[in-house]
C-alpha cells in the first residue's frame, strides 16, 4: 500500500517555508531496509534518557559523520524502493498575499490559505494524468 508523508520546515522562519511530500510505494519493505541501514552502520541510541535502541534521524540534530553516512544510505534506499519526493519552497521576502484573501484579512490567515493551496497543488501533482487522444473530450458528452 502506498503511503504519503507530508512535512514542512521553516514554519516559524521569517525567511522561507518548505513543504515536502514523500511518496512511499511499499512502506514495509522500505522500513525494513532503513532499519537495516542503521544496524549495519551501528547507529544506536546512546542516550540514557531514551528507550529506543536505534538512533533518531533528524537533520537539525546531525552532528557527526555517522549521521551523514546514514542519511546518504537512506536516500539510496528511498530511490531503490521507487519512492519520490515533491517540494515547494516559498521565499517570504517575495510573498504577496493579495491572491489569498481580501485586503483587510490578516496576513496570518492569508498564509494559512496559501499553505493549504500549495499543499493541494503538491498532492495534485502526485495523481497520474491520463493522456487524451486528440479530439477526445475530458468531459463525458450529455446523453
Amino acid at each position: 500500500m502506498t503511503r504519503i508523508y507530508i512535512d514542512e520546515a521553516g514554519t516559524n522562519s521569517p525567511e522561507w517555508l518548505a513543504i515536502g511530500v514523500l511518496v512511499v510505494p511499499d512502506h514495509k519493505a522500505l522500513h525494513n531496509s532503513l532499519v537495516e541501514v542503521k544496524r549495519a552502520q551501528g547507529y544506536f541510541n546512546t542516550s540514557p534518557t531514551k528507550k529506543n535502541v536505534l538512533g533518531e534521524t533528524h537533520l537539525a540534530g546531525f552532528r557527526r559523520k555517522s549521521d551523514l553516512a546514514v542519511a546518504e544510505e537512506w536516500i539510496k534506499q528511498f530511490m531503490a524502493h521507487g519512492c519520490y519526493y515533491r517540494c515547494i519552497v516559498v521565499d517570504w521576502g517575495i510573498w504577496d498575499g493579495r491572491h489569498f484573501g481580501d485586503p483587510f484579512d490578516p496576513d496570518a490567515l492569508k498564509k494559512r490559505r496559501a499553505y493549504k493551496k500549495w499543499l493541494e497543488m503538491l498532492l495534485d501533482s502526485l495523481i497520474p494524468v491520463r493522456r487524451l487522444k486528440p479530439g477526445c473530450s475530458p468531459v463525458p458528452s450529455a446523453l
